[in-house]
């Protein structure tokens, strides 16, 4: 009982810490850290911060908006705390856009786990 009530703790505090980030390609903030009012702005930041997301975290692009370049998603999320990759706002879905010759994927995800894309 004690291993049962300890491992709902746990659980309850992993998804109690789980963070919103924000990314918006139209975004004027000095600011960037990925918060609702100071979104950041590129793939690329995004992926500079890859190491901040953990089980449970939300990645929210802003729907009606280009993002160009190349995001390589080298976190998982945990099997009942995935990381979700979503839209937020309105208008049609974000567009993902590789730039040059040399990007394969605009988004690449391998060996990892636990990971949700919805609405992009």
């Amino acid at each position: 009982m004690k291993f049962y009530i300890l491992s709902m703790l746990l659980l309850l505090t992993g998804i109690a810490n789980a963070t919103n980030y924000y990314v918006d390609a139209s975004t004027t903030a000095t600011v960037q850290n990925g918060g609702a009012t100071t979104p950041w702005k590129t793939l690329n930041q995004v992926y500079s911060n890859m190491s901040l997301f953990n089980p449970g975290d939300v990645i929210s692009f802003k729907k009606g908006l280009t993002y160009t370049g190349q995001l390589t998603v080298n976190r998982s999320g945990s099997a009942g705390s995935p990381i979700t990759f979503n839209s937020y706002g309105t208008g049609a879905a974000p567009v993902f856009s590789g730039t040059g010759s040399r990007i394969n994927n605009v988004i690449y995800v391998f060996n990892r786990n636990y990971l949700v894309f919805d609405g992009l």
